[in-house]
């Protein structure tokens, strides 16, 4: 008598990835022309829509990079807000087929797919090729505040982008306009350019001490760009009337236990949004902290509606 157990009999648990789809990686070069490339997220669809998932936290790139991994993902940032634009209308063949001009920039071949929906392919199909998304890789626990910070910054304008063009679709195009004075120059990017509204966004969320004031630079930077269109240098190459708009530097200030206690990081931050505040005002610039990219949303589409 045989003791091996049935197939049939087996209590094997039900197949949960049956949820099909396509999807194709995503790559950029950090040396264009060099043939070197990392993959900055992948591109995903079903029958029904389209799902962009970037490289988590990409800015961990910086362990061998140094600075210039800030350039690398700011790069990577304005190819998926392209991608995920150009999807929406067309999904993977329109992607795979478009002649863009993006430097460095290549569209991996279309895979087949599949997991328990267009979400859960979409990041079976990212830990295939990229190990910056696989979930066994740690980071210090020193590094690890620093690094979700920083990501939760840069990911807030297309968040806030998103909400707001579920709301006013038109408004999509206004958001990440980027401007190079010069070739030689650093490209400058606002996080949104509308009718009356000129605003950057910024975020103080940081969870140590270590991390606020590398969230104060990068406010004040944003803080700067707008100052130079408000006195006019750029306005005409944006064909903007400085007087008419209103400069804005938009943050996401959450409340929290952490940030209304009396703990060295509720000080820290506290200490930063008055040193933003002060710098605002000498550029007549408003500062306006708020609660939730939502929060910031309601706001962008209220003043264009006014």
């Amino acid at each position: 008598m045989s003791n091996h157990t049935p197939f049939s009999a087996a209590d094997f648990p039900p197949r949960r990835s049956e949820h099909g789809g396509r999807w194709a990686p995503l790559y950029l070069e950090p040396l264009v022309g060099s043939g070197e490339r990392i993959c900055i997220g992948v591109l995903a669809e079903d029958q029904n829509s389209t799902a962009v998932l970037p490289v988590p936290d990409i800015e961990r790139l910086a362990c061998v990079y140094g600075d210039a991994a800030h350039g690398f993902a700011w790069a990577a940032r304005l190819a998926i807000m392209e991608i995920e634009h150009r999807a929406e209308k067309g999904g993977v063949q329109a992607v795979s087929t478009w002649e863009h001009g993006i430097e460095g920039l290549t569209i991996g071949p279309s895979r087949l797919g599949a997991g328990t929906d267009l979400h859960d392919l979409a990041n079976v199909a990212l830990r295939q090729v990229s190990s910056l998304a696989l979930p066994q890789l740690e980071l210090r626990p020193d590094a690890a505040h620093a690094l979700v910070d920083f990501g939760k910054a840069q990911r807030l304008d297309l968040q806030v982008r998103r909400i707001v063009t579920e709301r006013r679709p038109e408004l999509r195009e206004r958001f990440g306009t980027v401007y190079r004075p010069s070739q030689s120059a650093r490209p400058l990017k606002f996080g949104y350019v509308g009718s009356v509204l000129v605003a950057n966004f910024a975020t103080l969320t940081a969870t140590s001490t270590n991390t606020t004031s590398a969230q104060v630079d990068r406010a004040k930077a944003r803080l700067w760009d707008l100052q130079q269109l408000q006195s006019g240098v750029l306005a005409d190459s944006l064909k903007l009337n400085p007087r008419s708009m209103s400069y804005e530097l938009l943050v996401h200030r959450p409340q929290s236990e952490v940030t209304r206690g009396v703990s060295d990081v509720a000080r820290a931050l506290k200490e930063a949004e008055a040193e933003l505040e002060a710098e605002s005002d000498k550029f007549e610039i408003r500062f306006r902290p708020m609660h939730s990219p939502q929060q910031i949303a309601r706001y962008i589409v209220e003043r264009e509606a006014a």
